[in-house]
């Protein structure tokens, strides 16, 4: 199957990242001014309903109240979920431990609980979106080790828009039925320059609005079919865990609120994890362009 081709772009993890050169220098502590070019990741995600994700934390509950709520100490082995009910449960802290298994349970009370602290972000329930994140990196650090898998190597040009990128910027487009928007809705959306709307949101400062506009009709150019969207990198999964590790820790830090001095350090390296940030690769998210939980983890 032919790789997505993007103009003006050349690919360099398949289907999943892209640079495109520039004339712009950027600064790099001690070398000094170096040559740039724009780095494009890409994926789509789709949106759990909050049922969906209140679910998925309680199948991760209750597989450990099978184990009779083993306070193992949790393992780079455990999944992201896993590792931060495990490092509930080993802190010891009866209230939490009490909690969760409530919610394994399938208490109301502690479910409800849940639901309150949803984080929503502004995303559609049960819709998909397109997004990328854009980037001017340094050409001498665009050579990811080939020899990582293609996901480490997509979360390294990640890191390395987050960490080193200039004039960072990102663009969401909400698919209809799996597919890109009618495109004369959007040309109409283009033309008045519009930064937001229910077809399209650009989060951060592109230098200029024509780099919108030229990577949405690349996109619609190369993403013109079922067949052609289906080569996206889906990361609906990350997504999935990211806001169901935000909605257990903002219901476990509400319990602990009457008692500051908890030591919840397990749940923040599990937040840590699922954010991309555990580790000695310090893996990191794509900024948060778009506000609070604004970006997917692609």
């Amino acid at each position: 199957m032919k790789n997505i081709e993007i103009q003006g772009y050349k690919n360099i993890v398949p289907n999943r990242v892209f640079s495109k050169e520039n004339s712009s220098m950027i600064q790099v502590p001690i070398i000094g001014n170096v040559e740039a070019s724009e780095l494009m990741k890409i994926s789509s995600f789709y949106v759990p309903s909050i049922e969906e994700t209140i679910n998925f934390i309680r199948k991760n509950a209750e597989s450990l109240y099978g184990s009779s709520f083993i306070r193992s100490e949790p393992s780079e082995d455990d999944s992201t979920m896993g590792y931060a009910l495990k490092g509930i449960l080993a802190s010891g802290d009866e209230k939490l431990v009490s909690e969760i298994e409530r919610i394994a349970k399938g208490d109301k009370s502690s479910i409800d609980h849940l639901k309150s602290h949803y984080p929503g972000g502004g995303f559609k329930e049960n819709e998909t979106y397109l997004e990328t994140f854009n980037g001017s990196v340094p050409n001498i650090l665009l050579g990811v080790d080939p020899d990582l898998d293609v996901e480490q190597r997509v979360r390294g040009y990640g890191n390395l828009i987050t960490i080193m990128g200039n004039e960072k910027w990102g663009l969401r487009i909400k698919l209809e039925n799996g597919e890109l928007p009618d495109k004369g809705k959007l040309e109409v959306l283009l033309d008045n320059e519009v930064r937001d709307s229910g077809v399209f949101s650009v989060g951060g400062s592109p230098e200029d609005y024509n780099n919108v506009i030229s990577q949405i009709r690349g996109l619609y150019d190369n993403l013109d079919s079922p067949e052609a969207m289906s080569k996206v990198g889906d990361s609906s999964y990350e997504f999935l865990e990211r806001q169901a590790i935000s909605t257990l820790s903002s219901a476990t830090k509400c319990i602990l609120e009457g008692n500051p001095s908890e030591d919840i350090s397990y749940l923040k390296d599990a937040i840590n994890d699922i954010m991309g940030n555990q580790g000695e690769e310090e893996q990191r998210p794509p900024e948060d362009l778009f506000g609070p939980f604004g970006t997917s983890f692609n």
